[in-house]
């Protein structure tokens, strides 16, 4: 199991735990947020910054839940999921060109966009 949580005055952090044990485990990795896990890896949303009320978007990124860095891949996303099967990541990316939003699945590949 992953999380996050900002405990007793401290900064955001991630942290593992295992289901047939007690406690939890921090995680070393610059991360906002969690966006989705599947089978030994995690995608999170690092340096995240407001749009408005809300809604946030950040850099989305991909670590291994064994540990390491998390690996940047793209900027400007606000949500991401694993597709359960394929492992590979849908995407929404926001387009502060004409202040958009698109779907994206598979990356890169654009399924919807619409105004703010």
């Amino acid at each position: 199991m992953i999380g996050g949580a900002a405990w007793n005055n401290r900064p955001f952090s991630l942290f593992t735990a295992r289901l047939d044990a007690s406690g939890v485990s921090p995680l070393d990795a610059d991360a906002d947020r969690v966006l989705a896990v599947k089978a030994g890896e995690a995608a999170v949303l690092q340096h995240t910054q407001p749009l408005s009320g809300w809604a946030e978007v950040g850099t989305l990124a991909t670590m291994p839940l064994a540990g390491g860095a998390p690996r940047a891949l793209l900027e400007r996303v606000q949500y991401a999921d694993y597709h359960p099967r394929r492992g590979d990541l849908a995407i929404t990316r926001y387009h502060p060109e004409d202040q958009s939003f698109s779907l994206e699945y598979p990356i890169g590949h654009v399924l919807f966009q619409a105004p703010g």
